[in-house]
C-alpha cells in the first residue's frame, strides 16, 4: 500500500481499513456462501431494515445506502461498522488529553450561569472577560483531579 507521507492517518488508516475489510470478507464467506444466502437472510434483512428505516429515518431515502442482497453489500456494512468504532473512533478520541488536558480548552465545570445584562456580574464580563471565565472554572486543585482522569 502506497504511503501518503504527509498525512500518516491516511496511510495507517488504509492499512487498518484493508486490514479489516479482509478479516470481514473471510468471516462473512465463511458463514455466508453466496449473494442468495445473503438476501434470504431474515435476520440480515430485518437488521439492515432497522439500521436503515429506524437509526436513520431521516436518511432512508437517499440513493447512497447499501441494498444488502450480496456478499459484497455485507462485507462493505460490517467493514464500515468496525472501522468507525474501532479505528476511527481511536484516531479521533485519544488526541483528547493534549486538548482537553488544559483546561480553559475544556472546562469540567462552570459555577455560574451566564450574567444578565445589567447585573454586577454582566459588568465584570463587559470590562474583563478573561477574569469573569476564570470566576466560572473549577480551582486548581480540582482541576488537576479531573485531568488525572483524562
Amino acid at each position: 500500500m502506497g504511503r501518503i507521507n504527509d498525512y500518516p492517518y491516511a496511510a495507517d488508516g488504509l492499512e487498518m481499513w484493508s486490514t479489516i475489510e479482509t478479516w470481514v470478507t473471510g468471516y462473512c464467506s465463511f458463514y455466508y456462501l453466496s449473494d442468495e444466502t445473503v438476501k434470504n437472510n431474515n435476520e440480515i434483512q430485518s437488521w439492515w431494515s432497522e439500521v436503515k428505516n429506524e437509526g436513520h429515518g431521516d436518511l432512508r431515502n437517499d440513493t447512497w445506502w447499501l441494498e444488502m442482497i450480496t456478499l459484497i453489500n455485507l462485507t462493505q456494512a460490517c467493514t464500515i461498522i468496525i472501522w468507525i468504532v474501532s479505528a476511527f473512533d481511536a484516531a479521533v478520541n485519544f488526541g483528547q488529553y493534549p486538548y482537553a488536558g488544559y483546561l480553559p480548552n475544556r472546562p469540567t465545570v462552570s459555577h455560574r450561569f451566564m450574567p444578565e445584562p445589567g447585573t454586577k456580574e454582566y459588568d465584570d464580563l463587559e470590562n474583563d472577560s478573561n477574569l469573569a471565565f476564570l470566576k466560572t472554572i473549577t480551582a486548581q486543585f480540582q482541576t488537576l483531579q479531573r485531568v488525572s482522569l483524562i
